[in-house]
């Protein structure tokens, strides 16, 4: 099986550069969806020995600004997938099975900005599929369509810190 993976990054200047990325990966089933049988569980729990490896291809484009302790990440997204392991839970039991093929798309930026003893972060991400009902992408139900944080982290001295973080999930 081929797995290629490709980067190009280009310096606009001293704070600035673009990335392009390509990259092929694959995840083989686990012990758990392929063998394991539970049937004493309220729903009983079915391994699949007829599970083959998830392969995803991704592109990501990305811009990265850092600057005087000023870090911005702005990122798109494009991934391909086949035969993802998905969940399956039939009226009387929960089982495994490979998916069709899907594909999702969406974008991330992040902002964190640095000084001697404080750090804020932000992120923001969109995934266009996510919240959808889709044929043959059951997770896709399931997956967020937008997520975002947002947090600080001070440094009360060389061995103290104090920080907080909140998080979005719709």
């Amino acid at each position: 099986e081929n797995l290629p993976q490709l980067s190009i990054v280009y310096t606009l200047d001293t704070y600035q550069s673009i990335k392009a990325l390509y990259s092929v990966g694959f995840n083989s089933p686990n012990f758990t969806q392929t063998d394991i049988n539970i049937p004493t569980l309220p729903v009983p729990t079915n391994g699949n020995p007829n599970l083959i490896a998830e392969k995803v291809a991704s592109y990501d484009i990305s811009y990265t600004y850092f600057k005087s302790g000023h870090q911005f990440v702005g990122n798109i997204y494009y991934l391909q997938a086949q035969d993802f392991i998905q969940r399956v839970r039939n009226i009387d039991s929960i089982t495994f099975q490979n998916s069709t093929e899907f594909d999702r798309w969406g974008y991330e930026l992040d902002y964190q900005l640095s000084t001697k003893k404080l750090r804020y972060f932000m992120s923001l991400t969109y995934q266009h599929q996510g919240g959808e009902l889709i044929s043959g992408d059951k997770q896709a139900k399931f997956s967020p369509q937008f997520t975002s944080s947002f947090g600080a982290h001070y440094a009360l001295s060389s061995k103290h810190h104090a920080g907080f973080s909140w998080r979005f999930i719709d």
